[in-house]
Order: C-alpha cells, then structure tokens, then sequence
C-alpha cells in the first residue's frame, strides 16, 4: 500500500516536472517576433528615422503602444510559462526605456553664471493665458523665448516682463533680463522653405551670446495626408519631412559661424531621435532635457484625443560654453505645448 502511494507520488511529480520543462513554442515565437519589430524601430531610429516614411511616421507616434505585445505576452507567461516570463518583460523595458526616451540624472551643481531658460509655443494664447503667466512667476527665468506671440497675450505678460529688455519680430518674442543687443529673423530658405527662427545677441557680464528662437514647419499637413489619402499621401508626408530637414540644415549653417556661447529654443516639431535635431548635435550641439532631465519631458499631446503628453518636439539646445544642472517641462494648461525649462551654467 506504502509503494503505490510512493509510486503515485512519484509519477505526480514526474509529470509536473515535465509540464514545467515543455518549451512554450508560441510564446517564444511571439516574444521574438516582438524583438525583431522593436530591433527595425531602433534601428530606424539610429540610422535615422526621417531616411524612411515608416519610422519618421512612427516618431509621432506614442511609444508606449509598442509595449502592449510584450505586456500581452508577459501576462500569458506569468500564468502559463513563469520561467519564460523573463523574455517579454525585457520587450516591455525596452520600450518604456529607449524607445519612450527615458532620461534620470542627479547632477551636481556646475560652476559658472547661472541662467534659467524658458521656451514656449504658446500658440497665440488660445487655451489659458492666466496658465502662462503663471509660468513665468513661478519659474523665475532669465531668458524667455515665445512663439506663436500675438498682442493680447502681450499685454498679459507685459506687467511680468516689466522692467526686462524685449524685442518682438514675427510670431517670436524674446525677453532677458540682460542687454539684447540686436535681433534679426532668419529670412534664407533651402528649396523655397524658408527658415521660421529669430537670432539675437545678449550681455551677459563681459560675455556676449548668441540666441535662437525656432518653429519648425508643423507635421500636422503631412500626418493628415496619411491618415486620410494613406498610400496616396505618403509623397504629401515626404515633402513634410524634408521641409524640417531643410530648415534644420540652415540653421545648421547660420549657428556654425557664431563663435562663443550659443542657446537654441523653441518648438522643433521632431523629437530628439530625428536628423532635424541630430543635425544640430554635429556641431557639439547638447539637448538640456537628455543633459539634465528626469523622466520623459513630453511637451505635447494633451489637447489630442489621448489627452496627454506624449511626445516630446520643444527643446533647449546649447554648446560647449554651458553645462545644464536640470530641466523640465512646465504645465500642461496655457498652451498646446507645454514650456520647457533648462537651469545652464555659463563656464
């Protein structure tokens, strides 16, 4: 009687060992699958995500959907196959991790003049003007880039701004609490797109630096034309893209001849990942918020269906002359777009 309960017992485990070692052929499967797609968006990435019309689309994408297949699979692993559940979860940090642009410093305080930075789109007011004055107070900056100005939002934050030095050209506002010297809006264009940013020169002490508000051309006409002509409109996205690249690329060759300290700000319309951006770090150029930001720093997203950042088109940019000590994106109220924060040490 003894041996056939040890017999039973025996055989139990024998199967339960056996169950634990069958190798899930489909959850493998997938799981790979699911490597190989997140292996082309990266790599698109890398190479250069405008060369093709696929990954400068997915730039605009959220990126968190690329982490439901390796969630998905996940679940399927922890109730089914625990000791393969390793392998979708390293989908899933994937891409909350790169491929979301996930950034964490603890930087410690440079040496140099401290200057706070502030660029927004603000896109002429229209959402909540209390929101972006608020902004303003509470940030404290020494430097204010604004567009998409106009006058009534003006007379909002002239009684903050008093007492500062402001020039306005075009839909650009520029603010300092130092000398501005002089401020000219960037009129060449590369294939008739032309070069949307105002150049300025500011005293600081003994030091003079040079300072660039930007707007990129918008994707919204090119993601329109997908979503709505799909194949057709793949030539309408195409020309969209290389409108950005263009100006990107003369702005490029403005900031190459400035010597001494520079800082770009404004609204890029592109990600950090695009060749609109990277074209910029060619010249030892340095994105605050990958510098010296925590999290993600999405600017823009709120006001779309999804109802919240999730992209993140609106930097900070400077060169070797500054060392960032942090940056942020502000509130999601007063614009479309949320601002962008940068804390740089002068060296």
């Amino acid at each position: 009687m003894v041996n056939k309960k040890s017999d039973i017992t025996r055989q139990s485990k024998t199967r339960k060992v056996k169950r634990r070692k069958k190798i899930p052929f489909g959850l493998l499967f997938l799981s790979f699958l699911t490597i190989v797609i997140l292996s082309i968006l990266t790599a698109g990435n890398e190479l250069g995500p405008e060369k093709w019309w696929w990954s400068s689309f997915n730039l605009y994408l959220p990126q968190w959907v690329w982490s439901l297949p390796g969630l998905c699979l996940f679940i399927l692993a922890v109730f089914k196959h625990r000791n393969w559940s390793w392998l979708p979860l390293i989908c899933i940090l994937w891409v909350v991790g790169p491929i979301m642009g996930l950034r964490w410093h603890w930087n410690r305080k440079p040496d140099g003049k401290h200057i706070r930075v502030l660029t927004y789109n603000i896109k002429n007011g229209a959402r909540d003007q209390g929101a972006i004055a608020n902004e303003l107070r509470e940030t404290q900056p020494d430097i204010v880039l604004f567009q998409e100005m106009s006058h009534h939002v003006k007379k909002t934050v002239d009684p903050i701004l008093n007492g500062w030095n402001v020039r306005t050209m075009d839909q650009f506002l520029v603010a300092s609490r130092y000398p501005i010297n002089n401020m000219t809006i960037c009129e060449r264009a590369i294939g008739g797109v032309p070069q949307h940013g105002v150049r300025c020169q500011l005293e600081i002490g003994d030091k003079t630096i040079t300072v660039y508000a930007v707007h990129f051309i918008s994707p919204r006409s090119g993601l329109g034309s997908l979503r709505h002509k799909r194949e057709d409109g793949i030539s309408e996205w195409e020309s969209n893209v290389a409108g950005r690249l263009a100006q990107s690329q003369q702005l490029l060759e403005e900031v190459r001849m400035d010597k001494g300290p520079v800082i770009i700000g404004g609204d890029f319309n592109s990600p950090v990942l695009g060749l609109t951006c990277r074209n910029l770090f060619n010249l030892h150029m340095t994105d605050a918020f990958d510098a010296a930001g925590r999290g993600y720093g999405y600017t823009y997203g709120k006001f779309l269906k999804p109802q919240y950042s999730f992209i993140r088109i609106d930097h900070i940019l400077y060169n070797k002359y500054w060392q960032a000590e942090n940056c942020w994106a502000g509130n999601d109220e007063g614009s479309d777009h949320r601002p962008v924060i940068a804390d740089l040490y002068l060296h």
